[in-house]
């Protein structure tokens, strides 16, 4: 979570703030394999802006994205999902062998 207020200069338009101000924000994340293997990671900042009637009346809430995407690409493509159900069962196994040694 983040607070944007110093680059958000407040813009009114009578008693109706039209844009701008102190709120709070979040970072949304969208994790996903491409086309190409790789798995990509989005980051945009987001935040809930109210919405006002012409009195200064907050009427609802609007989901608005700052032009600030940033995206991260795994180092290498994500194994086929065989492999990966294969590598996870062993490393399950290994954990499942610990345990019981523990005990």
């Amino acid at each position: 979570m983040y607070l944007a207020h110093l680059d958000a200069p407040e813009v009114w338009n009578g008693n109706q703030l039209v844009s701008g101000g102190k709120h709070y924000g979040h970072l949304e994340t969208n994790v996903f394999i491409d086309t190409d293997g790789y798995w990509k990671a989005t980051i945009d900042p987001a935040y809930v802006f109210p919405l006002m009637d012409a009195n200064g009346t907050i009427t609802g809430w609007e989901h608005r994205v700052y032009n600030d995407s940033v995206t991260l690409i795994g180092a290498q493509a994500v194994p086929e999902p065989s492999s990966l159900m294969l590598l996870t069962m062993g490393l399950m196994g290994v954990a499942a062998r610990k345990w019981r040694r523990r005990r």
